[in-house]
């Protein structure tokens, strides 16, 4: 788990970082004026670069969630999970960016927030 811990959040901060300025790059071609052609391309090209991040980072914090809440469990199955842990030193299972914030779909929907917050601030600056 110590290794990868790093890892996982590294991962999860370049996802987040590289869906925030793709969308930021499809507002800026689906403002510009270019051609039809040109255009269609390169909406089409950063449109399934922001899927797939989407759906990488949807399936990293889905995943993260579904751990942290199958540890919330009777005493019985939480004290055989513990043993469990103990043996394999797995102490630490929930993944955590920083000391509040844990990988689940409440981060994911931060991100997608964040995106959608700087994407309205750009269209509407663009569009005055």
């Amino acid at each position: 788990m110590s290794i990868v811990k790093p890892i996982v959040l590294m991962h999860v901060a370049i996802c987040s970082s590289l869906m925030i300025m793709l969308s930021n790059s499809f507002i800026m071609v689906f403002l510009s004026t270019g051609s039809f052609t040109y255009k269609t391309i390169n909406l089409f090209k950063i449109g399934s670069g922001i899927v797939h991040l989407c759906g990488q980072l949807f399936l990293y914090c889905h995943l993260f969630d579904n751990m942290n809440l199958k540890t919330n469990m009777d005493l019985k199955l939480k004290k055989l999970l513990l043993f469990t842990m103990q043996i394999n030193d797995a102490n630490h299972v929930r993944m955590k960016v920083s000391t509040k914030k844990i990988v689940n779909l409440q981060l994911f929907a931060s991100v997608l927030m964040t995106s959608y917050n700087i994407v309205s601030v750009m269209v509407k600056t663009m569009n005055k």
